[in-house]
């Protein structure tokens, strides 16, 4: 039974957590028109980088399907570029354009805000715990990528 409500305690915190960064990112993404979930494509490609689009959905670790819809939208408002591949014209290269990279620019400024105000309830040994066992908890599944937990 105790196990029950541990478990049941940290899938509802986990379901918050996400949901009120949906909603944070929603908000303060809105006046780029940049919807939810779409900011994770702008975050995952350098700059001066042009890649394939299969290899955003892999880097991703999502669905090629969901790829094109986001990268579509991003498109549509001029924040990336995609041409057909030189080497392979059945595949599409993925580039950010000087919108994008601005853009790109201001979504890691509100990330960095975000992790602020999550971060202040702890101290920095209670973080590095946090996200430190979270990672392990991440890693049996399939495709995840470690990251810095800074």
């Amino acid at each position: 039974m105790q196990n029950d409500r541990r478990d049941s305690a940290f899938g509802y915190h986990l379901w918050l957590l996400n949901r009120l960064a949906q909603g944070h990112f929603s908000k303060v993404l809105a006046p780029l028109s940049i919807g939810p979930g779409q900011q994770v494509y702008l975050l995952a490609l350098q700059e001066s980088e042009c890649i394939h689009q299969d290899a955003l959905a892999q880097r991703l670790s999502v669905d090629k399907s969901n790829v094109t819809r986001a990268l579509t939208a991003l498109s549509n408002e001029g924040y990336l570029e995609r041409n057909k591949s030189p080497a392979d014209g059945r595949q599409w290269l993925v580039c950010l354009t000087p919108k994008g990279i601005s853009a790109r620019r201001e979504v890691i400024a509100h990330a960095q805000a975000w992790m602020e105000e999550l971060k202040a309830p702890l101290s920095d040994a209670e973080w590095q715990q946090l996200t430190g066992l979270l990672a392990k908890v991440c890693q049996p599944f399939a495709g995840f990528k470690p990251t810095d937990s800074s």
